[in-house]
């Protein structure tokens, strides 16, 4: 990105969302892509085609969930946590 003369990174993000799995398919109509264990290097590869990384956007699987527990807290005590 060019600023005035200036040559400039812009920092970025994007949260990728699919159809649910059965598990979150009970309490919502789409779910964040969660990478299947392995696939982050193909995911990254910059060679990769269009049609090699929309294989990747797809729910994961429950089974390769691992359970987390996150403790109960206010919006405005997770909002707080999350900025930076």
């Amino acid at each position: 990105m060019k600023h005035g003369e200036k040559e400039s990174r812009l920092a970025t993000c994007a949260i990728a969302t699919c159809p649910p799995n059965e598990l979150m398919a009970k309490i919502h109509h789409r779910m964040r892509v969660i990478l299947a264990p392995g696939v982050s290097d193909r995911w990254l590869d910059p060679t990769a085609s269009e049609a090699e990384l929309r294989e990747l956007l797809v729910p994961l699987l429950p089974e390769n969930w691992t359970p987390t527990k996150f403790p109960r807290s206010s919006t405005r005590q997770r909002m707080t946590r999350l900025s930076v």
